[in-house]
């Protein structure tokens, strides 16, 4: 939401919460994820660097977030990004 933006900024936690609550309740999904971050090069806000990503995964009763900072060029957080994001679904599936 717009509130919660202006709030926490884009990037953040309780945004990458809602984001993964807003995909199931907008889809046939049983589980979902996502992530908000700067990749870089530009876009660093003071207390939150490039490489600043974070992270959502949600299920019916459940969701979980995470802040992470990745090194490396724009490609590398990426894929850092990606990588996470799916292994972090695989421990999100086998709790709940």
């Amino acid at each position: 939401s717009a509130a919660l933006i202006a709030q926490h900024g884009a990037v953040s936690e309780e945004v990458a919460g809602e984001m993964a609550r807003g995909a199931l309740a907008n889809s046939d999904a049983h589980i979902s994820l996502s992530t908000t971050g700067i990749a870089g090069p530009a876009g660093a806000v003071p207390g939150k660097p490039v490489g600043t990503v974070c992270f959502g995964w949600a299920v019916a009763n459940a969701v979980h977030t995470e802040r992470l900072v990745f090194g490396g060029d724009r490609d590398a957080v990426r894929r850092q990004t990606a990588i996470h994001a799916l292994q972090g679904l695989l421990r999100f599936m086998e709790q709940h």
